[in-house]
C-alpha cells in the first residue's frame, strides 16, 4: 500500500481542492471509509501540505521525509478502512500528521542505531551514543507536549507507558521534559551527579519507547 502513496507523490501538489471535504469532516471521513479515491486524494494534498513541505525546510533528508510521508499514509488508509481509527478521536488529517510524524522520527531513530562508528572517524562512541539518544530525546520531547491541541488521543498509549515506569523514572523525564529543569538542579535533587543523571535519563527513556511501541499499536 505505502508503493500506491508513493507512486502519488509527485501528483498531490497539483490535484484541485475539494471544498466538500474542507466543510464536512463527517463527509470526509465516510468518503475515506468507502475508498473514494477523491478524498485519498485530498487527504493526500493536505498531508503533503501540513508534513512534507514545513519538514522539508528543516535538515530532514527529503527522501527520508517521503518514505515517512507514504509508509504513514499506508497505516492511516489500513486503519481508517478497517475501523481502527475513527474521526471521533481526532481530525482525520491531524491524525494523518501525526503517524507521519511518528513514522519519521521512528525512521531517524532506526537509522542512527544502525550506524556504526568508523575508526577513521573523530567521533566517539560515547558520541555516538549522544547522538542516538537525542533522535530519541526529540521524539519523547514531541510526545510530552501538554499542549498539543487535536493530538490528546495519541496522548493515550504514552501516558500508559508512563504509568509503567518506576517512580523515579517518572520523576527524572517530568523534570526534563515537562518541568524543563536544569539538570544540575535536578541532578541536585535527585542527590546524584550530572553524568549519573542523563544515563539514567537514557535509560529511562529506552525504557519508555519500548512500552510506548507496544502499547501504540492499539491507538495508531
Amino acid at each position: 500500500m505505502a508503493a500506491f502513496f508513493r507512486s502519488s507523490v509527485n501528483k498531490v501538489a497539483v490535484q484541485p481542492s475539494f471544498s466538500q471535504f474542507q466543510q464536512d469532516e463527517q463527509a470526509f471521513y465516510e468518503a475515506l471509509r468507502a475508498n473514494d479515491q477523491q478524498a485519498w486524494d485530498y487527504l493526500m494534498i493536505q498531508v503533503h501540505n501540513q508534513f512534507v513541505v514545513p519538514q522539508s525546510r528543516q535538515n530532514y533528508d527529503y527522501d527520508t521525509l517521503i518514505s515517512a510521508y507514504t509508509e504513514g499514509l499506508a497505516v492511516v488508509k489500513d486503519n481508517i478502512l478497517s475501523g481502527r481509527f475513527t474521526h471521533e478521536k481526532a481530525k482525520v488529517t491531524t491524525y494523518a500528521h501525526s503517524v507521519c510524524r511518528f513514522t519519521l522520527l521512528n525512521l531517524y531513530d532506526k537509522d542512527k542505531r544502525r550506524q556504526e562508528v568508523s575508526p577513521f572517524q573523530e567521533q566517539s562512541a560515547d558520541e555516538s551514543e549522544e547522538s542516538s539518544s537525542a533522535v530519541r530525546d526529540e521524539a519523547v520531547d514531541w510526545l510530552l507536549q501538554t499542549d498539543i491541541d487535536d493530538h490528546s488521543w495519541a496522548l493515550e498509549p504514552l501516558k500508559l507507558a508512563m504509568s509503567g515506569l518506576k517512580d523515579r523514572c517518572q520523576t527524572i523525564l517530568r523534570l526534563f521534559y515537562i518541568d524543563e529543569v536544569p539538570d544540575r538542579e535536578a541532578a541536585i535533587q535527585l542527590n546524584i551527579n550530572e553524568a549519573n543523571l542523563r544515563q539514567q535519563r537514557r535509560n529511562c527513556v529506552m525504557g519508555l519507547r519500548q512500552s510506548f511501541n507496544q502499547l501504540k499499536n492499539s491507538y495508531l
